[in-house]
This record gives C-alpha cells, sequence and structure tokens, in this order.
C-alpha cells in the first residue's frame, strides 16, 4: 500500500511537471499559428483587397483550429455594420482568453491589433500591421527561448520535488 503511495506521488508532481512544459509548448504555437494568421490576413486585405469580415473567414480557415475558432468568431462578429472592430476585438480576444495559452504581456500585445483597422488607408494599416508583426514576433521569440530553456527544467523538478516529497514522507 505505501509502494502505491509513494508511486502516485512521484508521478502525480511528474505530470505537473509535463503539464506545465506543455503550457510553454502550447503557447508558443499558438502564437506562431496566430502570427501566421496575422501574415495571411496581411496578404489578403493588400493584394486581394478583401473586406474585414472575409479576411479574417479566410485566415480562420487556414490557420490551426485553435487560432482559427478565435478568427472566425472575430469575423462573424464583424459582418455586424454597426459593431466597432476595435470594440469586437477586444470583446473576442477576452472570451477566448481563458482558452488561449497566451501570457499577459501575450494578450497585450494581441489588443493591439485592431487598433486603426478600418480606419486608415492601406499603405497606413500596412505599417500598423507590421508592427504589430513585429511585436507579435518578439513575443513568438520570448516564448520559444522559454520553451528550450525552462521546458526539460520543470519536468524534471516535477519528478524531483516529488521524490523529495517520497523522502520527506518515509
Amino acid at each position: 500500500m505505501m509502494t502505491l503511495g509513494i508511486v502516485s506521488l512521484i508521478f502525480g508532481a511528474a505530470f505537473c511537471g509535463f503539464y506545465m512544459a506543455h503550457l510553454y509548448e502550447k503557447r508558443y504555437k499558438q502564437l506562431a499559428d496566430f502570427l501566421h494568421g496575422i501574415q495571411i490576413f496581411e496578404t489578403e486585405l493588400m493584394y486581394g483587397h478583401t473586406p474585414l469580415h472575409e479576411a479574417f473567414q479566410i485566415v480562420s480557415e487556414q490557420t490551426d483550429p485553435a487560432v482559427s475558432k478565435l478568427f472566425a468568431d472575430f469575423s462573424e462578429k464583424l459582418q455586424d455594420k454597426e459593431v466597432q472592430v476595435e470594440s469586437a476585438w477586444r470583446t473576442i480576444l477576452e472570451t477566448h482568453e481563458p482558452y488561449m495559452a497566451f501570457s499577459k504581456a501575450d494578450c497585450a500585445v494581441l489588443y493591439r491589433l485592431a487598433e486603426g483597422l478600418g480606419k486608415h488607408d492601406l499603405l497606413t494599416e500596412q505599417k500598423q500591421l507590421q508592427n504589430f508583426m513585429l511585436h507579435l514576433q518578439m513575443q513568438c521569440e520570448k516564448a520559444k527561448e522559454k520553451v528550450e530553456k525552462e521546458s526539460k527544467m520543470v519536468r524534471s523538478l516535477g519528478v524531483l520535488i516529488g521524490l523529495l516529497f517520497v523522502i520527506i514522507l518515509v
């Protein structure tokens, strides 16, 4: 019976470590997918002259399911002609934020996407999108560094903490 408790304790702590490492990896993947979606959006907007709601619908069809739902909901919200782009984006992002692996800094960058969308000429919007993508790229690189540096450590710490509890309790 004691052996079962020891094994359960070690596996439980190890699971926590592996789960935290998974969250780091999930954050990086979602940021990279989001960046890819914004690049598709920029192409649709600049070269296809596609309306915002159609461009975001196209983006939702070409991105990973985790971020595709966010873009699809935003596209649907934009079909209401009386809705403001920035407030619609904030609402959608607030709705999806709990289900995403983004950090507070990531969300702060993401909230900036809709600033000025649909208010300026194409050249100005392209510059704003490129600036946004630059900030998003930096967040993506930080997430990748965190995955590379901390994932292995967190996994190991989970196992070691489980072993520490076993040593202390036995």
